[in-house]
């Protein structure tokens, strides 16, 4: 009998952090149920990283393929108007679910965030593309309500964000060790993690970069007031940029309570997040697993996806954006709640465990389909 084969779709061409542990989660699902997962729109990177050895294109056809997944992510937006943007969804994303449409290949959105999408033909593909798959999960409320603004008619059903399913009790062994090794030279303190990555050393242009350099200024004054913190200062992908980044911040805090992790590997990273005790970051995923793990968050965010995972775990006060930050405000967030507890998250947790069950049901459905 031949085996089943998913396509598993996303924002994959990178080394982003938020993508490769959300593809980890569902690939381990495809595969538990005994069907092969094949990688799509996948740098050699996300390959490697995720246990897909040899050559793999960036794109594959959909010959022989039983279905598709098109996983987690907020992709299904035109994040600024201008034809890249407009690029970015239609081809990258839409293609593939319209021509799984037109071979009649079962496909699935799972845990994606949606809208805005401001072109008016792109909303009409959108609606077309979304109303055919088999099964939409969404992973929060404001992007239901942008498909139901499209008129997507399909049946929506809205959880949490995937990444709340990994636990810290997924970390290997020898990730653990290598982060444990990594902080060995910290003196003892309030562990926390830095990522800043939408900081501009060379000075900000944007209304987000000169948020970013408010929020510098004030961290740095903030750690040299408070001399229990460490800093460990990381990133979330591969980046030269990201690299120049943290040195600039770490030769700006007291060099014997910082560090920087010189090499970036997501599994590293999440072990090392798990031995710290508070993360201030600008990202969505990294602050969505250290929330996972029960570790206080204190995030600065640059895009409006951030604010609405902190609103739907009842958070929003931990959760500043940085377009709108003004002098004082991010010294006012550190002693606010730097020592705060961690947000219960568990309520969440199981609606992204919920979606977990809503893929294997789409995998069961395939597998009694006669071939």
């Amino acid at each position: 009998m031949k085996s089943l084969s998913i396509l598993l779709h996303g924002s994959y061409n990178g080394s982003n952090y938020g993508d490769i542990l959300l593809a980890w989660l569902i690939k381990n699902i495809i595969e538990e149920e005994g069907v092969n997962c094949i990688l799509n729109n996948a740098s050699s990177y996300f390959h490697r990283i995720l246990g897909k050895s040899g050559e793999h294109p960036l794109r594959h056809n959909l010959k022989g393929v039983d279905g598709v997944i098109f996983g987690g992510g907020g992709y299904l937006t035109t994040k600024k108007i201008g034809i890249r943007g407009y690029k970015l969804l239609l081809l990258t994303h839409l293609v593939p679910m319209l021509e799984a449409k037109r071979r009649n290949i079962p496909y699935a959105i799972v845990g994606v965030g949606s809208g805005p999408i401001h072109d008016p033909i792109l909303q009409r593909i959108s609606k077309y593309a979304l109303n055919n798959a088999k099964l939409i999960i969404l992973r929060n409320q404001e992007s239901r309500d942008y498909l139901r603004k499209y008129n997507v008619t399909n049946g929506i059903k809205v959880t949490a964000d995937l990444a709340l399913a990994y636990t810290p009790n997924m970390i290997k062994i020898e990730d653990d060790i290598q982060a444990e090794r990594l902080l060995a030279t910290l003196p003892k303190g309030l562990r926390v993690f830095l990522h800043v990555n939408l900081y501009n050393p060379h000075g900000g242009i944007s209304d987000i970069e000169r948020g970013c350099e408010i929020l510098v200024k004030e961290l740095i004054k903030y750690a040299h007031d408070d001399e229990n913190i460490v800093f460990i200062i990381g990133s979330d992908y591969e980046s030269k940029q990201c690299n120049e980044i943290n040195r600039t911040l770490h030769n700006m805090l007291p060099s014997k309570r910082s560090i920087v992790i010189q090499d970036y590997n997501p599994w590293t990273l999440s072990a090392i997040i798990n031995r710290c005790d508070v993360i201030i970051t600008t990202k969505l995923h990294v602050g969505i697993i250290a929330t996972s793990f029960g570790k206080t968050v204190l995030s600065f965010s640059g895009d409006q996806k951030i604010k609405r995972f902190y609103e739907q775990i009842n958070a929003g006060e931990r959760c500043i954006e940085l377009k709108s930050l003004e002098r004082g405000d991010a010294y006012k967030q550190l002693k606010n709640f730097i020592y705060a507890e961690p947000i219960n998250i568990e309520a969440q947790r199981e609606l992204a465990y919920e979606s977990l069950r809503f893929i294997k049901e789409f995998i069961k459905k395939l597998q009694k389909e006669p071939k």
